[in-house]
């Protein structure tokens, strides 16, 4: 049975700005594929009126880290009153724009430890006494990671 344990809980980066959408999903996909995390989209909710256009995206980004443990991020992107321009033949979407980002571990990848209750106890006996050290090197690697990526889009966005 695979063991989620949260890590790093809702980060938040809040803007009112403009920004170039393509670009700034092409950012963070680049990040991700560069640190080795395998990108999925979980949704993509979108509302437009006569006036802005509003959307949440929500990513999940996993990364293997050993054979036990895998590194989840989960990355939400809400954008709203969006107010859309061509500038120098590029798309820039003016409005406020919230990132959400957390971090999971998850243990038993391999679903070694599933059922029956006597493996399970061991695996809680294998996780506190035998695997504490990778994983609390995986728990630090999530942390790194997700702090990282946040450096990159706060200087992406000019917030540094």
């Amino acid at each position: 049975m695979v063991y989620y344990e949260h890590i790093v809980r809702k980060i938040i980066i809040e803007k009112d700005g403009a920004i170039e959408l393509k670009d700034f999903f092409k950012h963070i996909r680049n990040w991700l594929n560069k640190n080795k995390y395998k990108l999925q989209e979980g949704l993509h909710a979108d509302t437009t009126t006569e006036d802005a256009r509003s959307f949440t995206v929500k990513w999940f980004a996993e990364r293997t880290y050993d054979d036990y443990h895998k590194l989840y991020l989960t990355i939400i992107m809400n954008f709203s009153n969006l107010k859309e321009k061509v500038i120098k033949g590029k798309k820039i979407s003016k409005g406020h724009f919230t990132i959400d980002i957390s971090g999971d571990l998850i243990r038993d990848i391999q679903y070694k430890w599933s059922k029956p209750v006597s493996i399970e106890l061991i695996r809680a006996i294998f996780d506190k006494y035998i695997a504490t050290e990778s994983g609390d090197e995986a728990k630090e690697k999530i942390k790194v990671d997700i702090s990282t990526l946040i450096d990159e889009l706060k200087k992406y966005l000019n917030m540094v």
